[in-house]
C-alpha cells in the first residue's frame, strides 16, 4: 500500500493503517523492531513528524511500545482476558465481562450431505442438513480464537438470511427461532499450534492453543448445535471444582 499525497485522509492516518496492517498480517513479527524514523521516512517519503505521529497512534492502540535508546517494537497482544463462560454466547459473555467482541467471517456454506461422523455425533435424521460457519473470533481488535460451528438447519430454516459475522447465533436460536438452550457438554485439550492457526491468531512459533470440542442441546434433548474452537494458549482460563465425596470424608 503506497501514501496518497491527494487523498483527503492525512498523512499520518494513511502510514498508520498500512504500519497497522503490517503488525496485524505477520509482516512485522511480534517483538520485532519496527524501521527507524529514517527508514520509515525514506521509504513512503514522509516528514518526521509525520512518522512521530503514526508512532503515538499505535502506542495508543497498544500495539507497539517504545524502549528508550532502542526504538519501537511491536507488542505481544494482550489476550489475558478472564471471562466467565456460560450458555448465553461467546458475545454475549465478553460484552458482559466489558469487552468488545468482533468476528470475521472465514467461510459459510450448507452442507447438504453431511459426514457420517457428524451425522452420528449430532444423531441427524435423514435428509437433515447442515449450517457450517467459520469465524475468527476477537476481542478489542485482538484475534483470540478460530470457531467452526455445525448448526443442524432443520431448527433454523431461514438462518442464512442474518449476517452470521456480527449477530450472536445464540440470539437468533433464542429470539427468532424460539429456541431455548437448556444445557451443552464441552471437551478441552492443548496441542501445538499448526500454520493456519498461526497465521489467523498472529501467534509465534511454537505456540500452544486450546481445542474446545462442543455438543449443545435444546430442551427437548435435541443436538443444535456441534462447535470446534481453537483458542489463543494464554487467553482460556479452566477453573475446575472438585467435590470431597461421602468416602473421603468417611475416611475409607
Amino acid at each position: 500500500m503506497e501514501i496518497d499525497r491527494n487523498h483527503q485522509k492525512p498523512l499520518h492516518s494513511q502510514l498508520t493503517e498500512v504500519i497497522r496492517d503490517r503488525i496485524r498480517t505477520g509482516f512485522y513479527p511480534v517483538e520485532s523492531k519496527l524501521p527507524s524514523e529514517r527508514e520509515i521516512c525514506e521509504e513512503f517519503n514522509v516528514s518526521r513528524t509525520t512518522v512521530r505521529e503514526t508512532i503515538r497512534q499505535l502506542i495508543r492502540e497498544d500495539l507497539v511500545n517504545v524502549q528508550a535508546g532502542r526504538g519501537a517494537f511491536v507488542k505481544k497482544p494482550n489476550r489475558n482476558i478472564s471471562v466467565n463462560v456460560s450458555l448465553n454466547g461467546f458475545s454475549n459473555d465478553l460484552i458482559k465481562s466489558g469487552k468488545t467482541p468482533s468476528s470475521r467471517l472465514l467461510s459459510l456454506e450448507v452442507v447438504t450431505q453431511p459426514k457420517e461422523e457428524f451425522a452420528q455425533a449430532m444423531k441427524l435424521e435423514p435428509g437433515d442438513e447442515l449450517i457450517k460457519i467459520e469465524r475468527l473470533r476477537l476481542v478489542n481488535n485482538v484475534p483470540l480464537a478460530i470457531h467452526l460451528v455445525l448448526v443442524n438447519h432443520r431448527f433454523c430454516p431461514k438462518i442464512l438470511e442474518y449476517n452470521l459475522a456480527q449477530i450472536s447465533l445464540f440470539r437468533i436460536l433464542r429470539d427468532v427461532f424460539h429456541l431455548k438452550i437448556d444445557r451443552a457438554t464441552q471437551e478441552v485439550f492443548a496441542s501445538l499450534s499448526n500454520e493456519r492457526e498461526r497465521e489467523l491468531l498472529a501467534l509465534p512459533e511454537p505456540s500452544a492453543v486450546l481445542h474446545e470440542y462442543r455438543t449443545t442441546y435444546l430442551d427437548t434433548g435435541e443436538i443444535i448445535e456441534y462447535s470446534a474452537a481453537t483458542y489463543c494458549g494464554d487467553f482460556y482460563h479452566l477453573l475446575i471444582n472438585l467435590d470431597a465425596t461421602e468416602k473421603i470424608f468417611k475416611g475409607e
